[in-house]
């Protein structure tokens, strides 16, 4: 029987079990959504710049990914896969829909 998890999928589904192994090891993506925060996991940290204007509400983890062939996933609290490893500007639109608008970083950095 195939699950949702098992069926082919493109850009959103449930997150497989990924582990992501970084600079505290080898962390399971259960174990990395406990803070119910949105999470971009990236394997190469090429997206970690396109999201910075997100960081008040979404968590950039980098390292290695196991249990995908995706090198970058966009993750909400729910493990629903809002997006996958295509390019910046897909990034950044789907940040938006899910997250909202970005934030300036200059605002930010002034509050």
């Amino acid at each position: 029987m195939r699950t949702a998890c098992s069926r082919p999928r493109r850009r959103e589904g449930n997150a497989p079990d990924v582990i992501v192994h970084g600079d505290h090891g080898a962390l399971r993506l259960a174990e990395l959504t406990r803070t119910a925060r949105p999470l971009l996991l990236d394997s190469t940290g090429a997206f970690a710049e396109v999201a910075a204007p997100w960081r008040d509400r979404v968590d950039v983890i980098t390292g290695p990914l196991r249990g995908t062939t995706a090198t970058a996933l966009l993750v909400r609290p729910d493990c629903f896969v809002a997006w996958s490893a295509g390019d910046a500007d897909t990034l950044r639109a789907a940040l938006t829909h899910h997250f909202g608008p970005a934030r300036s970083l200059s605002a930010s950095a002034s509050a």
